[in-house]
């Protein structure tokens, strides 16, 4: 989600290299992901079949919301500079 989230749509081979991933992995969470309507997987020609995947609204919406209660529990557990 964060590298759809900073990079808005990439093609399958990218994530899966990228993210150091097999590729039935990889598949097993994007499945997950657009049955939650988080992402979209698209068949592209270019040259060949590519897939892509794009985040939508609802995966821009769940990975901040996501981000943010990091964002809040790390400020909690950090140590205090006094």
């Amino acid at each position: 989600m964060a590298y759809l989230y900073r990079n808005r749509k990439a093609a399958f081979t990218e994530l899966r290299d990228e993210l150091k991933l097999t590729s039935g992995n990889l598949q097993s969470h994007g499945d997950k992901l657009r049955a939650a309507g988080l992402i979209e997987m698209n068949r592209v020609l270019v040259g060949i079949f590519e897939v892509h995947w794009r985040i939508t609204p609802a995966g821009d919406a769940a990975f901040e919301r996501y981000f943010q209660q990091m964002r809040a529990l790390l400020d909690r557990i950090a140590p205090r500079k006094d």
